[in-house]
């Protein structure tokens, strides 16, 4: 039977070495004059603003800079970004960073462009009658995938949980992706973000509602991981590569934005929200437990995954990516509480990404994935 396929192709893309540069005539020619820049301290600090900032002035584009964001935003950030863009009355965000970042800044033009909506107070998927304000993401980690997805992830102290909202009225307008922008990154940070570009494409794979489209995307985004993560990770100056990695995660992003996640991100997001840790990290710990979990349920799928590893042929997948992690140098351990984790592990089996988990995740089994991937106290 022939397959029903919508695909979501949102927003434009402009993608190659350099291309950051530009930012100013592509406003100019937009007739905007007013930019608010979002990004982090550790940006500004590696001089990754720099030439938008010039390419900015050069074309006489006013601008201002809101810098607070943290790993993991939460809603007291987004208050303050609201604040500060009812006060510039920007035209355009411009959102420079890493995951939290790009999220802030999505987030933020939304509430902006609805200024009586609660914040968090509509959550998971937007339908319509929302307005949207145009935002371009500048990624530099590779990465997240938010550069272009429609979606953000919000942490929620007071419950604790990591809240999403989507739409298309959370999707950027315009994603630069510029492999140069990754160069600074730390090998922690780009094994961390590498990883949760390979997760992004496989759960995505592995989705309940996949097609053949999709999968054709997010095997390619694997195996660009898969031949690349390692050589960037022990050499960031590495361009070809990084330009390969930012391919990977701009591919993993839409097809995770067309298909949905799986269970790694409903797990992880609770971890993410209760201790705060980086999400990449969390989603590595996790993905060996879970493909065990899950093997039952898409065994053809999971060998085939198995093949982009050299030892695929004699080993299973879950094997196969922990010695993966061997050569990346990923032996971080993680504590958690005992006490938190039914709350976490309710959360994890009722949140949005595990609904299109292969296999409909139970309770308990959820728990005893916790106890695995993480040491318990």
């Amino acid at each position: 039977m022939q397959q029903e396929i919508n695909f979501i192709t949102r927003p434009g893309i402009i993608f190659g070495k350099g291309e950051t540069s530009e930012i100013g005539c592509i406003l100019k020619n937009k007739n905007m004059n007013k930019a608010l820049i979002y990004t982090d301290k550790g940006i500004i600090k590696a001089g990754l603003l720099e030439r938008i900032e010039n390419s900015l002035r050069e074309n006489k584009i006013k601008y201002k800079i809101f810098a607070e964001i943290e790993t993991n935003p939460l809603k007291s950030i987004i208050r303050k970004g609201i604040k500060k863009t009812v006060e510039f009355e920007p035209d355009i965000i411009i959102a420079i960073g890493g995951g939290s970042v790009l999220d802030t800044a999505k987030s933020v033009a939304f509430y902006y462009s609805n200024p009586g909506l609660a914040l968090l107070g509509d959550t998971g998927e937007l339908k319509g009658g929302y307005s949207k304000f145009p935002v371009i993401t500048i990624p530099t980690t590779a990465g997240t995938g938010s550069e272009i997805t429609s979606w953000s992830v919000i942490t929620d102290p007071d419950i604790p949980e990591k809240v999403s909202i989507g739409g298309a009225c959370i999707a950027p307008e315009l994603a630069v992706i510029d492999p140069e922008m990754t160069l600074t990154l730390s090998p922690k940070l780009t094994l961390w973000t590498g990883m949760d570009a390979f997760i992004h494409a496989l759960e995505a794979y592995l989705s309940s509602i996949s097609n053949d489209y999709v999968n054709k995307i997010a095997y390619l985004a694997m195996e660009y991981v898969v031949n690349n993560l390692e050589i960037v990770v022990k050499d960031a100056s590495n361009l070809l590569a990084r330009e390969k990695m930012l391919l990977a995660s701009y591919l993993a992003g839409w097809a995770m934005e067309n298909v949905g996640l799986g269970l790694v991100h409903g797990m992880s997001h609770q971890v993410g929200a209760y201790y705060n840790h980086h999400h990449g990290l969390l989603n590595a710990l996790l993905l060996p437990y879970i493909i065990e979990y899950n093997y039952p349920a898409c065994e053809k799928k999971m060998d085939d995954i198995n093949k982009l590893f050299k030892t695929g042929n004699n080993k299973d997948l879950a094997e196969s990516i922990f010695e993966f992690y061997d050569n990346l140098g990923l032996n971080t351990e993680i504590l958690i509480e005992r006490r938190d984790i039914p709350c976490m592990a309710k959360m994890a089996v009722e949140n949005v990404n595990s609904k299109t988990n292969p296999r409909k995740p139970e309770l308990e089994d959820v728990k005893k994935i916790y106890h695995r991937a993480f040491k318990v106290t």
